[in-house]
């Protein structure tokens, strides 16, 4: 688990390298699997960095971490995804049809 918050752009990252590999494990199988939207929710903490001229930054918190940023404010968001192919179409898991 980690040790500290996950910056949700490594979040996002991560769930697009797993969506990928799984269309890639899936080249060849039926049935194709077509993802309409993917959705998460997930409980973020908000930070400022003045310093750092990035202004507002988002971290997710895994069940760790929820003892440790008790007295931060944290915030509950939901995201909707909707994931393409690289030509705008639908995201499928499974071979070309040829």
């Amino acid at each position: 688990m980690a040790e500290s918050p996950i910056p949700l752009a490594e979040l996002i990252a991560a769930l697009r390298h797993e969506l990928a590999l799984a269309q890639q494990q899936g080249q060849g199988l039926a049935p194709r699997l077509r993802i309409d939207e993917v959705e998460i929710e997930l409980q973020v903490v908000l930070t400022s960095e003045k310093n750092a001229g990035v202004g507002v930054k988002f971290w997710v918190l895994n069940a760790d971490l929820k003892d440790k940023y008790s007295d931060a404010t944290t915030q509950k968001i939901k995201l909707k995804l909707k994931p393409s192919a690289d030509d705008g179409g639908d995201f499928t898991i499974a071979a070309e049809e040829k």
